[in-house]
């Protein structure tokens, strides 16, 4: 990379693949992993995470020669105090545009959520298609004060790493797979014995540190006690004293980077419109097979 330093955003559609776009393309130029917007401040209102995302984004190129930030970054004002931070810290700034089509985008979904509850699924589909519909392209805000380059859904994302990283004049070296270097942590939150029981031993037998609370008050406890975060959080819906969602803001708060996902056996409406204002990342009707638990340990690397 040249010596200059160089902030990289990128934004566009949701379920673009903009995310594996961003930790291929940063570890391609030598950046730090990607600042993520869905993993800052989550319990904040947009604009606070936005703001979020541009001081950690400061605060970052302080000591680093590249930074990347992945978003929405769908209107101007999202893209203004990054551009502004640029601008101060003398960075080039870079814009990745990642688009996909009406049909790739619902294909992502169906294949991510495959598992979860119809309803969670269909709230998903229905906030993506909205996201999308309210996306604004770099125009006038950006022209003159940022390199755009536009990367639409039409090659597998190794190949477009590739190409993203010659164009910032990066060797195209990365690895998106295999990157884990420890195994995955998992707190296991549920008051059913046996349930808790088998799903040790499957996350255990693939690999994963497994921790488990019988109910809100052990969860806490542990959360309080351990200095290590979990990488997911699975919360039981019905509980006696907390429900999964009772407990999801102050874990959520503990680690916010953590996966939390909540299981019940209410595939309900309203029940789906509460997890998604907790910030819940995946909703699992019981009974939870082992395969769809996997896969979300999978989704990790």
């Amino acid at each position: 990379m040249p010596s200059r330093k160089t902030l990289v955003l990128v934004g566009g559609h949701p379920f673009s693949g903009r995310a594996v776009l961003a930790e291929g393309v940063a570890e391609s130029i030598g950046a730090p992993p990607p600042i993520r917007y869905e993993r800052t401040a989550r319990d904040g209102t947009i604009r606070e995470r936005y703001r979020a995302l541009a001081e950690r984004v400061r605060r970052l190129l302080e000591t680093n020669g590249a930074v990347v930030a992945v978003a929405p970054f769908s209107r101007p004002e999202r893209r203004a105090e990054l551009l502004a931070i640029a601008a101060k810290a003398g960075a080039e700034l870079v814009y990745i545009e990642r688009t996909c089509s009406e049909q790739a985008m619902k294909a992502r979904i169906a294949h991510q959520y495959a598992s979860a509850a119809p309803s969670f699924l269909e709230l998903r589909l229905a906030r993506a298609l909205g996201q999308r519909a309210g996306y604004q392209p770099p125009a006038d805000d950006l022209d003159g004060a940022a390199r755009i380059i536009r990367v639409p859904d039409e090659a597998p994302v190794e190949e477009l790493i590739s190409r993203v990283a010659r164009m910032l004049g990066a060797r195209a070296e990365h690895s998106l797979r295999g990157k884990r270097s420890r195994p995955a942590r998992v707190l296991l939150v549920d008051d059913d014995l046996d349930f808790t029981a088998t799903m040790r031993e499957v996350l255990e037998t693939a690999g994963c540190d497994v921790a488990v609370a019988q109910g809100g008050a052990e969860a806490l406890a542990w959360a309080n006690q351990t200095s290590c975060a979990p990488d997911v959080v699975l919360l039981d819906y019905s509980m006696p004293e907390w429900t999964g969602l009772d407990l999801a803001p102050p874990l959520r708060q503990k680690w916010p980077d953590a996966e939390i996902v909540l299981l019940t056996a209410h595939d309900e409406p309203w029940l789906c419109d509460e997890a998604f204002r907790e910030k819940v990342d995946e909703y699992l009707c019981k009974p939870v097979r082992a395969a769809d638990l996997l896969k979300l340990i999978e989704k990790l690397d």
